[in-house]
């Protein structure tokens, strides 16, 4: 057996790795595959606090470059306690590798999937396409070219536009098949209509084509226990038992460690387990869906740094979303896209109050026009000079009675609230119930008079300057008097005055969700190489897989990061089996 495992040459400069493109840096190692350090511990974080994983600069200080740069010696077929052979192999039972290995099972093949963790993982209740038969019975339907534009727009026109094609045209149909497998278990589809209206980073219509789950009762059957299958869980859950009743296995606590190429080709995942190595053999494909880097810090700092700004993240679950799936591809020769991937960092990381109210940083300063989409004001946050990650949002008594005023023009989900449905009237209760809860915590300061307000601000904020906020206060109001805002261009009919007391201020900021990315395929999913050309045998699915975005996460259809797994797991079964 020959197996290929590629190595970069010692003494590449840290810093120098930093200024490059991730491609050059990999030429200037001699290859295009780095590797990790073996199988070493990088933890994951918890979803109130930043990543307990390796930290970066002490990676990066005890090694000669990154902590994957060589990869690790090939497992011998001498310590493999079992070999499983199946057509196809699934590395990872998230939302892409489970629906993968149903759209796979459903189709005829025969498929293991194995899973580091003890049951399959998921996170989330959106689910985003365009064009479903549910959004269409509504009499909703949009032009895909619209949406691709500004997709691209968004992806700074660094994304691959065939993939982006491929998503919009298929989504649909792939949702679709998700959605009667939902409501075939029990499950509700419901259609969100959160969206934000502005022209410039309008989501592409109201409502947004968004599938929600609710909750629904039911004994988990991949790791059985007394649990209910709550809104976050039953896509997946209704994939996964269709998949085995299609004749799909799993292998839980199965870790994989190394691809195995053999003569240009991967052929088997090795995996660690209790009772030792495994070889999983596909005799077909080898199929990654190991989901994206943001559990792990080192791999942030190389490919997304912006991540490690935030210091709230929702990252679950933990010790899952490590990276190895990618490191795995760049010890075989995977080609990865340019850097810096696109980080996923959503407004929620403190308080959900924002809208379009009133913005000032932890200097005091107003720093950016508010009225701007989720990744747009969380981008804001982070990159406005001398800033912490978070900052603080204004608003007077009145702030309840204006959000119903501005739907028509704004909207959204960080504006009314991620489960307002379409055809459903406005309803305070999530934005007064962030209110409520911030009051509580301390997020919410309050005062009488600017001046109070500002003091309150300060004691929480050693960097506030209480002059400065005074001012921004006083000059934001008289925009708001003139009906044009000439400092940063918000539009007249969200420029309220702030004059009812008492008057508030909510801290609100960026939270560290996913950072998609990593191996570039093409359109049937197949893994690229450094020749541009498929590597035979290995295909990826999910946010594992590259090409889709690049430097900013899209918002355009809400719900895409979901949406892309289902979609493109539905496709690539159906390819793989020969139906398309």
């Amino acid at each position: 057996m020959r197996c290929s495992f590629m190595h970069t040459e010692e003494g590449v400069d840290v810093d120098m790795q930093r200024g490059m493109s991730r491609r050059n840096f990999f030429k200037l190692g001699g290859a295009a595959a780095l590797g990790a350090a073996g199988t070493a511990a990088l933890t994951g974080c918890s979803p109130q606090q930043a990543s307990d994983g390796v930290d970066a600069a002490e990676a990066t200080q005890s090694q000669n470059g990154w902590s994957w740069e060589t990869a690790p010696e090939p497992i011998d077929d001498s310590a493999i306690v079992e070999t499983v052979e199946k057509d196809f192999i699934v590395v990872g039972a998230g939302l892409a590798g489970v629906s993968t290995a149903c759209s796979i099972a459903e189709n005829g093949g025969e498929v293991v999937v194995i899973e580091k963790n003890a049951t399959y993982s998921w996170r989330g209740a959106h689910y985003g396409s365009i064009n479903n038969r549910r959004w269409r019975e509504q009499g909703v339907e949009v032009d895909p070219t619209d949406v691709t534009r500004d997709w691209i727009a968004q992806c700074n026109s660094r994304c691959n536009e065939r993939l982006v094609w491929t998503f919009l045209n298929r989504s649909g149909e792939a949702l679709d098949w998700l959605s009667d497998k939902v409501e075939a278990h029990g499950g509700v589809v419901d259609l969100l209509g959160c969206c934000y209206q502005n022209p410039t980073y309008k989501n592409i219509t109201d409502p947004l084509f968004i599938l929600k789950v609710r909750f629904f009762h039911q004994t988990r059957r991949a790791a059985p226990t007394n649990e209910e299958i709550g809104n976050f869980e039953m896509a997946i859950y209704s994939l996964y038992n269709d998949a085995v009743d299609a004749g799909a296995e799993f292998s839980w606590n199965a870790k994989a460690a190394q691809l195995v190429k053999e003569d240009n080709r991967v052929t088997a995942v090795i995996a660690e387990t209790e009772e030792g190595y495994k070889k999983f053999v596909g005799r077909k494909g080898v199929i990654m869906c190991t989901g994206d880097i943001s559990g792990n810090d080192e791999m942030c700092e190389a490919y997304s740094p912006l991540m490690l700004r935030c210091e709230q993240t929702q990252y679950v679950p933990v010790g899952a979303n490590m990276g190895e799936g990618q490191q795995m591809g760049m010890w075989i020769g995977a080609k990865m896209e340019e850097t810096p991937f696109s980080p996923m960092i959503h407004p929620q990381g403190y308080l959900q109050l924002s809208q379009w109210f009133l913005s000032v940083n932890t200097l005091g300063n107003r720093f950016m026009n508010e009225d701007t989409w989720g990744q747009g004001k969380s981008l804001g946050v982070l990159t406005t000079p001398g800033n912490a990650d978070h900052a603080w949002c204004i608003f007077d008594s009145e702030w309840q009675n204006q959000i119903p005023e501005t739907l028509d023009i704004g909207g959204g989900m960080f504006w009314v609230g991620p489960d307002h449905l379409y055809g459903q009237e406005y309803s305070p209760g999530f934005n007064q119930g962030q209110f409520d809860t911030g009051v509580e915590n301390g997020m919410v300061k309050q005062g009488d008079t600017f001046e109070e307000l500002a003091d309150a601000i300060a004691a929480d904020e050693p960097s506030f300057d209480k002059e400065v906020f005074l001012a921004e206060v006083e000059r934001y109001n008289e925009l708001c008097r003139a009906g044009k805002d000439t400092d940063f261009g918000k539009r007249e009919q969200l420029l309220y005055e702030i004059k009812n007391p008492p008057y508030y201020a909510a801290k609100y900021g960026p939270c560290r969700m996913v950072c998609p990315g990593d191996m570039l395929i093409n359109t049937n999913s197949q893994v690229l190489g450094e020749d541009d050309k498929p590597i035979e045998g290995l295909y990826a699915v999910g946010n594992c897989s590259g090409g889709l975005y690049a430097v900013d996460y899209p918002l355009v259809v809400l719900g895409d990061s979901h949406g892309r797994c289902v979609t493109f797991g539905y496709l690539l079964g159906r390819q793989l089996m020969g139906v398309e």
